[in-house]
């Protein structure tokens, strides 16, 4: 039996949109040094025990004065342990379209930040790209 032959009208198609589309999402999103960094500042502003500078890494602008109380009294408990790991989940296309509703940008990925706790006690944060760059995000009003 011989193999169906695939056009190269095909062929392109299934070669060059998938491309296409790799590279529209590698200029559209940030790339993994810049997660790697936005991580990497979390953790040291964590082991510092730094509220105020893990607050500027939230868009928490718009928000009731209370929301920012509760998150800074949250930050407050999470900062007195270590930090075991910290990472990154890419949201899917249908979890971001759907959520992106609720948020000041579209989440992109999701961050998990493991505490060394006996449990390991694991805080996650929605994360998207906004004007000012990479930002935790807290559902909107």
């Amino acid at each position: 039996m011989s193999r169906p032959k695939i056009s190269p009208l095909w062929l392109g198609i299934l070669i060059g949109i998938p491309t296409l589309a790799a590279l529209l999402l590698h200029s559209c999103s940030a790339d993994s040094h810049e997660l790697t960094e936005f991580s990497e500042t979390y953790e040291k502003l964590h082991e510092a025990g730094d509220v105020e500078g893990i607050l500027d890494l939230i868009e928490i602008q718009g928000h009731d004065p209370a929301v920012e109380r509760q998150v800074r009294r949250a930050l407050s408990e999470e900062t007195r342990w270590p930090i075991a790991r910290t990472r990154f989940e890419s949201l899917s296309p249908e979890e971001t379209q759907t959520l992106s509703a609720s948020y000041p940008a579209p989440p992109q990925w999701r961050f998990l930040v493991t505490l060394d706790t006996e449990d390991h006690l694991t805080a996650s944060w929605l994360v998207g790209e906004t004007p000012e760059g990479i930002r935790l995000l807290l559902k909107g009003q």
